[in-house]
């Protein structure tokens, strides 16, 4: 791998920083694992970590590791103005901005219900009072809101579904590569 990076390196000039990388290993014996690092002066990198913004982990994703997610969904709430916001903006919020945020890692990872019911709640009292916090407070059941316009509904897509279905499509374009595994 590393004669790759170095033909990498002198075909296009551009080089891995190495202060920035780590190795990690599994299933492999302490004196493989302390030979490598000191052949290729990296550092011996530990799981989970981060990689754009997603926590890679060798297990499954635990409401822990997705609060990051939450946060940043109920930060872009509390940031916007919205008090005086009319229903429809509200839900136009939602539908684009709230639902882009989580877009990422609905692709990535199969996201712990909880979590999902989390951020759906977030939504719905954004929605109905137009802040973030606790409420139970609900003109019309979220399941009504997430049906399409033609069966009444909001068109508000399901968190969960989604979720199932961009995985689903994921899995499916794994299994059809030619290079797989």
């Amino acid at each position: 791998m590393f004669e790759a990076f170095n033909m990498f390196f002198v075909a296009s000039g551009l080089k891995a920083n190495q202060a920035k990388s780590s190795i990690y290993f599994g299933g492999c014996s302490l004196k493989y694992s302390r030979d490598n690092l000191t052949k290729f002066s990296l550092t011996k990198g530990e799981l989970p970590f981060k990689y754009l913004g997603v926590p890679l982990s060798a297990k499954k994703l635990t409401v822990m590791q997705s609060q990051p997610l939450v946060k940043k969904i109920v930060s872009r709430i509390e940031n916007w103005s919205s008090k005086l916001s009319s229903y429809a903006r509200r839900l136009q919020l939602i539908k684009s901005v709230l639902f882009d945020v989580q877009t990422y890692w609905s692709q990535v990872f199969v996201l712990p219900q909880k979590v999902l019911k989390l951020i759906q709640t977030v939504c719905r009292v954004f929605l109905w009072i137009g802040k973030s916090g606790i409420s139970k407070r609900a003109l019309i059941a979220w399941e009504h809101i997430c049906l399409p316009k033609s069966a009444g509904g909001w068109n508000v897509i399901d968190l969960k579904c989604w979720n199932q279905a961009v995985i689903s499509k994921q899995l499916c374009n794994l299994s059809h590569k030619k290079d797989v595994l």
